[in-house]
């Protein structure tokens, strides 16, 4: 019954829901200490108890104005890359979420290119997370301004490209990678000779099995059950506050890894791939319409502020192994 219970409240106070709907438990008591509890917990958090009433409201025409501003992010985008093929990429990811997405590609378009345009901008040391996550939040008042109608505030039309906002991204930051001043022969002739370390094998194998498992963990639905350390860090963080994704965590908690120590170049770039991610994530949060706007804030800059203290203990631990290790 209080696990129950603890649910029913989330759904109410951070989803919105109006219906709340549950089988009675074997036992008699058990109900009714479900039924005490939750409406205490309710009225704990100014939640009235009542006959739901439908949450409707006309959208303004103003809203298709965050046009200009997805628009704008593309024409950056296409000029991020070294032309012609910036303006190529830019035309084809138009291109593929106008037909895949039709009239809901502004919000999509907006999740997939504001987490990555941060990286474009080529900045060294920890500056480039600060522009990473400042483009992703002003993504997000497209992605929120395009996208919040009635059907979609009360759930009834989720948001179309859930698990393109998680690759998309990522695959275009590792296309940012490729240096301008050599041609594609050039940069994969380098590659296929580059020599290969043990270490460096394993470094890469870890990164890209983290980077896999938080892509299969997406959504509910995917069939991947999360692991026993995630399933703890969400019962603790959701004890006490508004529970940011675990994407999220990795991603700035990686930031501060990647940017803050002398790795090598292509080390860096792949703890960046997951701080792309993380960027990801945040417009991953405000796609969930139904959430109301302030949680999915809270929700993000928890996610940041969680990331951040896990990553500067990771730094402060690395840093002290390496200081050993090269003594």
């Amino acid at each position: 019954p209080l696990t129950s219970t603890a649910k029913f409240v989330l759904a109410a106070h951070e989803r919105g829901q109006q219906i709340l709907y549950f089988r009675p438990f074997a036992k008699a008591v058990q109900t009714d200490q479900f039924l005490k509890v939750l409406t205490q917990r309710l009225k704990a958090d100014h939640i009235a108890v009542g006959t739901p009433k439908t949450r409707d409201f006309a959208p303004s025409p103003l809203r298709y104005a965050a046009w200009i501003g997805v628009l704008a992010g593309l024409l950056l985008l296409g000029l991020g890359y070294r032309n012609p093929y910036g303006w190529l990429l830019a035309f084809l990811l138009f291109a593929g979420v106008l037909a895949y997405a039709r009239g809901e590609s502004g919000p999509l378009l907006a999740a997939l290119i504001f987490p990555v345009l941060g990286f474009l901008e080529r900045k060294e040391g920890f500056i480039l997370w600060i522009y990473a996550t400042a483009f992703a939040l002003v993504g997000v008042v497209f992605l929120s301004a395009l996208g919040s109608r009635p059907d979609t505030v009360i759930d009834l039309a989720p948001f179309k490209g859930v698990s393109l906002t998680l690759l998309v991204p990522p695959v275009l930051v590792m296309l940012s990678f490729f240096p301008r001043g050599k041609s594609i022969k050039q940069t994969l002739e380098k590659l296929w000779s580059h020599p290969i370390y043990l270490g460096q094998a394993a470094v890469f194998i870890g990164l890209a099995l983290a980077l896999l498992i938080v892509y299969l963990a997406r959504g509910n639905a995917t069939g991947l059950v999360a692991g026993s350390l995630e399933l703890k860090l969400r019962a603790l963080l959701s004890a006490d506050m508004i529970r940011p994704r675990f994407k999220a965590i990795i991603g700035h908690a990686s930031a501060v890894v990647a940017l803050l120590l002398p790795w090598p170049r292509w080390v860096r770039n792949s703890m960046l791939v997951l701080v792309a991610v993380g960027e990801a994530s945040i417009m991953n949060t405000f796609s969930h319409y139904h959430t109301p706007l302030v949680i999915s804030l809270v929700r993000v800059l928890n996610g940041i502020a969680v990331g951040l203290i896990i990553g500067l203990i990771a730094y402060l631990i690395i840093r002290s192994v390496r200081r050993w290790w090269l003594a």
